[in-house]
């Protein structure tokens, strides 16, 4: 992290005022974040990478799965502000993990739920498309992609695991 040192005994405020005394603090500036290339409902079902929207992408909300084999593999739901999107990773050290991640995605104030869907096929780094900030969703590691809150079947294993709708 860059750091920018400012040594001035004096500025001028925007009313035209002068301030003097002690130097400004010092102001802790991070890597310059490379260009986005969509925002909000453009970013939609794209890669977050593909789209530089993991630059200040910080994770929000999260899960463990408990899977058995002694791994245990993570999941987070992702913001990016410079996008105004969200998605989520998934991270298994499983060779053997075959199931869905899935965001699900729903209108801010309601209406019919999507599903944004991805295959997890063995250990690795998964993550789903995006979706717009101003949708309410939910970030799932599923045996058949289907919403746990809709059918609580107990057909799958016990590998329903999800974030809160945010």
């Amino acid at each position: 992290m860059a750091t920018l040192g400012f040594t001035a005994t004096s500025a001028t405020i925007a009313s035209g005022s002068t301030t003097s005394g002690a130097a400004a603090p010092e102001i802790l500036v991070g890597a310059a974040a490379g260009p986005v290339y969509c925002s909000g409902v453009t970013c939609e079902g794209r890669d977050a990478v593909e789209m530089g929207c993991v630059a200040d992408a910080r994770a929000i909300t999260g899960f463990d799965v408990i899977d058995g084999t002694g791994t245990k593999p993570l999941g987070d739901l992702n913001y990016s502000a410079a996008c105004k999107a969200v998605w989520g990773e998934y991270q298994t050290t499983n060779a053997a993990d075959r199931h869905y991640i899935v965001l699900f995605v729903q209108p801010e104030y309601g209406g019919v739920e999507r599903p944004v869907t991805k295959v997890v096929t063995g250990a690795g780094h998964w993550q789903t498309a995006m979706a717009s900030w101003n949708n309410s969703v939910k970030f799932c590691a599923t045996s058949f992609g289907i919403d746990p809150d809709i059918d609580k079947s107990t057909k799958y294993d016990g590998l329903n695991v999800c974030t809160r709708w945010r």
